[in-house]
């Protein structure tokens, strides 16, 4: 049995077991066969021996080995032998590879061989394989022919760990360093499982609050017998950490002030990897920061005998300013192009200023955003907004101008929360034409309101669920000024279930209630009325297309709203099909009667990307009123719902 102790981890890395660590009674024969097509099996050398070219005069070939020795030869690799979770790593970092197609001679073939089975060596013992050798065989063919190269590999025996021992001071808590060097007995002894380990193991001690552990280069026992080794890994946690300052290192455009709001730890809490990684979370998702390095500095000794941390921060502005631009087609709305520019800083600290446009058949808007992130506290946003926006709808036409504010508790993909909410204000002026009412009259409206939503996400992703669901309940008190002053209050619920029937399958289903309680539906401006029917509510009617119609086929609008829909999407790697089934009323009263429930139906197609999914969704109504066409079209990003 042989220690192996002093370097053996670089050893391991680079030298292997053979080279670096000196294990005795282990024999890497590796040789090149060099055969003109034609030779005899019986020239074939021993594993080890080179044997040169016959002579030129006597040999079948002997061209194509003057060929091959001047320079004048192209040539062929095949691997043979290798494990195949290593030979795409081979083939990329292969000299021989690298080679093909290009002209060498016998000397650069066998330069590159060497250099290959050196990394086949570094390869197996990357995965525990010790002992084994590479034979490389040069075939030479007719004149004009490639060279054929051959490398067979034999892996040799497969060494495997018998015991992990972790050795700690004195006084180290029990359980502190167990389960942090991920091997475990049984476990190939492969050079970067060992490796990976000591990394691992470090990592695993910062998030336990020892940053700095001083982790001993391993010692390995080997068992050549049994092929077996016992792994002893030295580990010095050093003392328990407790977050001191933030220091920032130059200028941030996050600000001193801006970083602490969005650290979630105080000092004197406990230490942990964890609150850095959310603090470096945290400064990406504000849209400033382009890079960011948080490193961990002993600032001395706690009165328990722990180690004070200070977190020096450095950033890297991101590029502050971005044009978008976004699209989408519906039969019954037609074309919608909608373009932004923002300035994600413009009124620092964090103020993001946004201007957007829309140009739609239907509509038309101009508008402009505040929103200050992490206001007051982390994750809390100020919204401030004012547009103006003219719409021409089957219901009505409205010329509309609105200022509004709103705080609100946002999700995003970094961070999904369970819980998020808003609460605002707004003042709008609107100058509506109701054309389901009788003259169609033209009437200005006067409108304050106080709209605020809370939700409860439970599934487990934002753009695209496979499983949980989704609660969120709106309310918006408002006060209309409009042939005389009286108030109402806008209710719903909506819910959304995602439930896997198989890796490729997920059922979704959707409900939505709602309700304006306090006016009739005569009184109430007609934008602010209830309406179902389009690509994100009853799909098979047009916009507005389902509810109560006047004789001219305008749509009434509501007091009331039910809608459900039901989907089955089928995912096939980046693209899908989904089968879905939607249902919904509008009603006059202000609880559903379900008197005149409409239905449709359809298949979409998904194209999955980065951002979202992509939809597009053909829909039929299955018991259209007079009017409705048969077929209804819509293109969009996201799923239904």
């Amino acid at each position: 049995m042989i220690v192996c102790s002093a370097g053996a981890r670089a050893a391991l890395a680079v030298g292997g077991c053979c080279a670096g660590l000196g294990w005795a009674g282990v024999v890497v024969a590796q040789g090149v066969v060099v055969a003109p097509a034609g030779v005899p099996d019986l020239l074939a050398p021993r594993p080890g021996i080179t044997v040169p070219w016959p002579d030129a005069a006597a040999a079948p070939g002997a061209a194509v080995a003057d060929a091959v020795t001047s320079g004048d030869v192209r040539y062929t690799v095949a691997l043979a032998g290798l494990d195949d979770r290593l030979a795409p790593r081979f083939r990329t970092e292969s000299a021989l590879f690298k080679g093909r197609g290009a002209v060498a001679n016998l000397a650069q073939i066998n330069r590159r061989a060497a250099d290959d089975r050196d990394l086949i060596d570094l390869l197996l013992r990357s995965l525990g394989y010790y002992g084994g050798r590479t034979v490389t065989t040069i075939v030479a063919g007719t004149a004009g022919a490639p060279v054929a190269v051959t490398l067979t590999v034999d892996e040799g025996p497969l060494y495997h760990v018998a015991e992990v021992r972790l050795v700690t001071p004195p006084g180290t808590p029990e359980g502190l360093v167990e389960g942090g060097i991920g091997i475990k007995a049984g476990d190939p002894l492969g050079a970067a499982a060992i490796a990976a380990g000591q990394d691992g193991l470090k990592a695993y001690l910062a998030t336990r609050g020892h940053p700095f552990a001083t982790i001993e280069p391993p010692e390995i026992e080997v068992d050549h017998a049994t092929r077996t080794a016992t792994l002893t890994q030295h580990v010095d946690p050093g003392a328990a950490g407790r977050f001191g300052r933030i220091r920032v290192d130059g200028k941030s455009v996050v600000g001193q002030a801006g970083i602490e709001r969005l650290a979630r730890w105080h000092p004197g809490d406990p230490y942990t990897a964890a609150d850095l990684d959310d603090l470096r979370r945290a400064l990406i998702a504000t849209g400033l920061v382009g890079g960011v390095t948080l490193a961990p500095v002993a600032a001395g000794r706690t009165a328990d005998g722990g180690e004070t941390i200070d977190v020096v921060v450095h950033t890297d502005t991101a590029p502050l300013r971005t044009v978008a631009a976004t699209g989408g087609y519906s039969t019954s709305q037609g074309a919608r192009l909608e373009a932004s520019w923002e300035h994600r800083n413009l009124l620092p600290p964090n103020g993001a200023v946004t201007f957007r446009a829309i140009a739609a058949e239907h509509e038309q808007l101009l508008g402009a955003e505040l929103r200050r992130q992490n206001w007051r506290s982390r994750d809390t946003t100020l919204v401030f907004d004012v547009f103006g926006d003219s719409a021409t709808q089957d219901a009505f036409n409205a010329r509309t101008i609105q200022v509004g504010a709103t705080i609100e508790r946002e999700t995003n993909l970094i961070w999904q929360k369970q819980w998020y909410y808003s609460l605002g204000t707004q003042a709008l002026i609107s100058i509506e034409r109701d054309k389901s009412a009788p003259g169609n009259p033209l009437k200005t409206y006067y409108i304050a309101a106080t709209p605020a939503s809370l939700t409860y996400d439970g599934s487990n992703n934002l753009l695209d669920p496979t499983r949980g669901f989704r609660l969120t309940g709106r309310a918006s008190p408002e006060l209309s000024f409009a042939s005389g002053t009286f108030p109402y209050v806008k209710l719903q619920v909506e819910a959304t279930k995602y439930v896997p029937l198989s890796d490729r399958i997920t059922f979704a289903a959707r409900g939505h209630l709602g309700t304006i309680a306090g006016a009739s539906k005569g009184d109430i401006a007609p934008s602010r009325r209830f309406y179902a029917g389009g690509g994100g509510s009853v799909r098979g009617y047009g916009y507005q297309g389902v509810g109560p119609k006047d004789v001219d086929g305008s749509p009434r609008g509501g007091d009331s709203i039910a809608e459900a829909s039901v989907e089955a999407r089928f995912r096939f790697g980046d693209f899908g099909v989904v089968p879905f089934f939607d249902a919904g009323e509008i009603d006059t009263a202000t609880i559903p009667r379900f008197r005149d429930v409409r239905y449709g139906a359809g298949i979409g197609a998904r194209y999955y990307t980065s951002f979202g999914p992509v939809r597009i969704d053909v829909a039929t109504p299955i018991n259209p009123q007079k009017g409705d066409a048969r077929v209804q079209f819509y293109v969009s990003i996201g799923q239904a719902f």
